[in-house]
């Protein structure tokens, strides 16, 4: 199994996750990766960012996931809250991501990463 950590950015910078419980963004991120047999070791939620470590096998390729994650989790998400959901938007999530394996994670490059996209 690989590890990575990979983080989400929410579409809407306002709302965020405004509305919505921290515990069940959580729920609904790992019932996703349980579908598909990835396993999330830990989520946490940052203002507008989701930061997700997972595992999953050698096999399945890391933007599958990520597609994955984001898609089925909106899904829930727009069923649940509606109101989060931008108008002209189908998705929670925004197309931007980042993702690296966990053995090489660098908290800097993720720091980085969060102070440019802000």
């Amino acid at each position: 199994m690989m590890t990575y950590n990979i983080i989400l950015r929410a579409r809407s910078k306002k709302r965020g996750f405004t509305g919505v419980s921290a515990e069940r963004i959580k729920e609904i991120l790992c019932e996703c990766a349980d579908t598909y047999e990835w396993h999330v070791d830990e989520v946490k939620l940052r203002q507008y960012y989701a930061g997700i470590v997972i595992h999953f096998g050698p096999e399945v390729v890391p933007e599958y996931v990520i597609d994955t994650l984001r898609m089925e989790s909106s899904r829930v998400l727009q069923k649940e809250f509606p109101e989060l959901i931008s108008s002209g938007s189908n998705s929670f999530w925004s197309k931007e991501y980042f993702i690296q394996t966990l053995g090489t994670l660098d908290q800097a490059a993720v720091e980085k990463y969060l102070q440019a996209h802000r």
